[in-house]
Parts: structure tokens; C-alpha cells; sequence
């Protein structure tokens, strides 16, 4: 079977909040088609890493490579290139109080000046009938639950049907049974549509659900103390907070 392509390179990414060393020399690769997540403690740098891998933060040190492109050197073009390819959700969805639902999904659309009006209204609807939203198209923000703030800030994710997704605590906030509704579409999204994408979280039960393969970040090694798939990293770990993390017992 022929291997699958690397979409994502980092590599040697040092990353630093004034004289803060948060992250020092990490090497990871994404393979195209596949859903990883990033796991780690609170305080950890996931959040850190996703920052950089979409271009909100520059690195102290070191490559980012997202389909051919470096992200980090020269003068931002390699960057530029790149977000057309990407879609962000934000945690807690960043969606704009001011604008209604169908107005921050046509965000993106917009942005790109490519399409005419009456095709970015079009595309909105039928991105949020995708995800059930369609009949609150015209509501604000604030007049939406958890879960329909999720939804529509995956609806705008996806508006200009990205190569990859990245996706910042999915399912913070959101009950057991809406939680495993944006487990479900992320890994419709990623089979139906080949998308990859790398989800920060660390809720557990929704790791288990959609991680083709995990890396575990520890914030005292400030880097990947573990690779692997879910299963591989509860029962084969030789770290014992990595078998604590997955198994949810106190190391001894």
C-alpha cells in the first residue's frame, strides 16, 4: 500500500512567550487525509501549536511546511498561499456578535473576492443545511446554543472546502450528547471528504472517537513525550502520565 503524502512538516519549532520557553525543538508530521490531535495537561502548549501551524503566532525557531509551502520564512507569502487551503474553528467558535449566522459563515467567501454575491449566498446555504442550521440563518449569535455555535462555526470553517482543517477544543463546553454530534461530523468531514485535520482537545471520549494518531505534549519536557494511536498510547506507553492521561488513573 503506498504511503500517504505529508501535508504538515514542523520542524525544530521553538516557541516563546517573552522569555518563556513553551515549546523547544518539536519535529511532527501530518499525513494527508488523516485526523491528529494534539493531547496534553493544561498549560502544556497545544493551543501554542496550533497558533503557529495557522500563522497567529511566528516561531521563535524552526519550519513550518503546509503543502509544499513555509509558512515562516521570507516576507509572509508562503503564508498567504497557504489559508485558502485552511479552515479554523476557534474555541468557543469566535463567531461576531454584530453579524448573523449566514453573514460570519459568508466570512471567508467573501474574503477570497472570487465570488459573486448571489454565489456566496448560495454556498451559505448550503453549508449550513449541511449542518442543520439553515432556519436560523438570520439569528445572531447569541440566540444559539453550545452546540449551534459549534456547528456554525464549522459551517464557516469549511466555506471554502479546505484541504485542512484545524480545530481548537471541538467539544469544550458542549454535553456528552452534543459532543459525540461534533465527534460524528468531524469524521464525516474527514472520510467523506479526505479532509485533514488536527483537533487540540483533551477530552478523552472524543479522542478515542476521531484520532487516527495522537501526539502527547508535556509541559515540563516542553515537547512530544508520546506518538501513537489512542489504544497504542493507554495500554503501550512507557510514560506514566501518558498511561495516566488515557486511562484516567492516578500514576503510582
Amino acid at each position: 500500500m503506498q504511503a500517504k503524502a505529508r501535508i504538515i512538516q514542523v520542524e525544530k519549532l521553538t516557541a516563546r512567550y517573552g522569555a518563556d520557553t513553551v515549546l523547544e525543538n518539536i519535529s511532527f508530521d501530518v499525513y494527508e487525509g488523516e485526523v491528529l490531535v494534539i493531547a496534553g495537561g493544561s498549560g502544556s502548549g497545544k493551543t501554542t501549536i496550533l497558533k503557529h501551524l495557522i500563522g497567529l503566532v511566528r516561531p521563535h525557531g524552526g519550519r513550518i511546511i503546509i503543502d509544499g509551502q513555509d509558512i515562516v520564512a521570507g516576507d509572509g507569502g508562503g503564508l498567504q498561499k497557504t489559508l485558502p487551503k485552511i479552515g479554523v474553528l476557534f474555541q468557543g467558535s469566535a463567531l461576531l456578535g454584530s453579524m448573523t449566522v449566514a453573514q460570519n459563515v459568508a466570512l471567508p467567501l467573501r474574503r477570497s473576492g472570487l465570488l459573486s454575491d448571489d454565489m456566496i449566498r448560495k454556498i451559505v446555504y448550503l453549508k449550513l443545511c449541511k449542518f442543520d442550521l439553515s432556519q436560523y440563518q438570520d439569528y445572531l449569535p447569541s440566540a444559539l446554543s453550545g452546540g449551534m455555535k459549534k456547528r456554525a462555526g464549522l459551517a464557516r470553517a469549511l466555506a471554502l472546502n479546505p484541504r485542512i482543517l484545524f480545530l481548537d477544543e471541538p467539544s469544550a463546553g458542549l454535553d456528552p450528547i452534543r459532543s459525540a454530534e461534533i465527534d460524528a461530523i468531524i469524521k464525516d468531514i474527514n472520510q467523506r471528504l479526505n479532509t485533514t485535520i488536527v483537533v487540540v482537545t483533551h477530552e478523552l471520549d472524543s479522542i478515542f472517537n476521531i484520532a487516527h494518531r495522537v501526539i502527547m505534549i508535556g509541559k515540563e519536557q516542553k515537547g512530544i513525550i508520546a506518538v501513537g494511536t489512542p489504544g497504542q498510547l493507554k495500554t503501550d506507553s512507557a510514560d506514566p502520565f501518558v498511561r495516566q492521561f488515557f486511562s484516567r488513573k492516578e500514576t503510582v
